[in-house]
């Protein structure tokens, strides 16, 4: 018997697991002047109980030590998620920050983002309201009107928002998850999007391993100014030393990632990587000029613009050089590439800002939380193993 009790008393001094406490709502409400409602608001930190209130009844609280039931807050978001659609009072919002409306509507990679986006919120049980920030005579004021008319707890943010930033919007009251990396005129929020580099360095791997040794990397960017246009002019030519490099930081990670695994290839066979203004309308030859001045065997692309200007050259893929793309929509569903999982990261997003609402946090966080989903490598016609 003592044995055991010995053997019994080291594996409990062993063991993490916590112990809930045994200080109820209850309790705690016993020992102040305010109702069970307000001592649950002040421990959920809901707005709605005023600052001071809160501290004071989170202090008692801590003092009589009390702990939250993970299990009880479970079942509670689990009866929310039962809840028909129109008494939802909890709704999210994609913030469309595009020149063009229907932008996240009308292409493949967009359009997989925010429809899972607005699945995912619809089986946590919030509901999924769009507002297009570009509207002719659409203020901050009136942005942020329509979102509380709307219910809108919080924000999923795809793209710049510097206009709004501008304008002075109050972003106190929202929680707010950006999709994808940090874009320019984006604050420091909590993010979460594709790693980039991890994708850009395997695809290297992969290419090396079906036989190819002058792997290029070629990405597009919208240029914002005409100080960009330049940067990336220099950068092109090599020549570039400036640290605050106007780039979308999507762009960056795609870059390092490509940079990394030059670094790890022989001499004779790196090729710099090409920076390009895709924007409707650009002038295509000159990717054609790069592609016959480096004389790539493969290319990692982000977009199609060089396989259609190829094309349009005379080249045959995979014939001439061969092509793997670091985000396999739809629309390129059978080339070699990355397939980068972009639905997970729309739901991963929403689990992130549901999350933040659930625990009231609001406004621009202290320390920023970054979350990237890793791609994997798919065989393609594009990128043939080479003989």
């Amino acid at each position: 018997n003592d044995r055991f009790t010995t053997v019994r008393t080291n594996l409990h001094s062993m063991s993490d697991t916590p112990h809930f406490s045994q200080v109820t709502l209850r309790d705690i409400t016993a020992r102040t002047k305010f109702s069970l409602a307000t001592v649950s608001r002040a421990l959920r930190d809901d707005p709605r109980v005023n600052q001071a209130t809160r501290t004071t009844i989170q202090q008692l609280a801590k003092e009589m030590g009390y702990r939250p039931n993970p299990m009880i807050n479970s079942l509670m978001a689990a009866h929310k998620q039962r809840r028909p659609r129109e008494e939802l009072i909890a709704n999210i919002c994609w913030l469309n920050t595009h020149p063009s409306k229907d932008f996240w509507h009308s292409q493949p990679y967009t359009r997989e983002l925010i429809d899972n986006a607005k699945t995912r919120a619809h089986e946590l049980g919030y509901g999924f309201e769009e507002i297009w920030t570009m509207e002719p005579g659409l203020t901050s004021k009136r942005i942020h009107q329509i979102a509380h008319s709307r219910y809108v707890q919080g924000f999923l943010i795809p793209g710049p928002v510097d206009r709004l930033m501008d304008g002075g919007f109050d972003w106190d009251g929202y929680a707010v998850v950006c999709l994808r990396d940090r874009q320019l005129g984006q604050l420091d929020w909590h993010r979460c999007g594709v790693s980039g580099r991890k994708n850009v360095q395997m695809a290297y791997d992969r290419l090396r391993a079906l036989g190819y040794r002058r792997i290029a990397f070629a990405s597009g960017m919208y240029l914002l100014n005409s100080d960009a246009e330049k940067q990336m002019q220099a950068f092109n030519k090599g020549e570039t030393d400036d640290s605050s490099f106007i780039l979308q930081e999507g762009v960056r990670l795609l870059l390092a990632g490509s940079l990394y695994s030059q670094a790890f290839t022989k001499k004779v066979d790196r090729i710099w990587p090409l920076l390009f203004d895709n924007q409707p309308g650009f002038d295509r030859r000159q990717l054609v000029r790069w592609l016959k001045r480096v004389r790539p065997e493969a290319v990692i692309m982000n977009g199609v613009e060089i396989y259609e200007a190829a094309l349009e050259a005379g080249f045959e893929i995979p014939k001439d050089f061969a092509i793997a793309h670091t985000n396999l929509g739809e629309d390129v569903a059978d080339w070699a590439g990355i397939n980068s999982h972009q639905e997970h990261q729309a739901r991963a997003a929403v689990d992130m800002l549901c999350a933040q609402i659930e625990r009231n946090e609001r406004g621009l966080p202290p320390f920023p939380k970054f979350m990237h989903v890793e791609g994997e490598w798919r065989d393609g016609w594009t990128a043939p193993k080479k003989s």
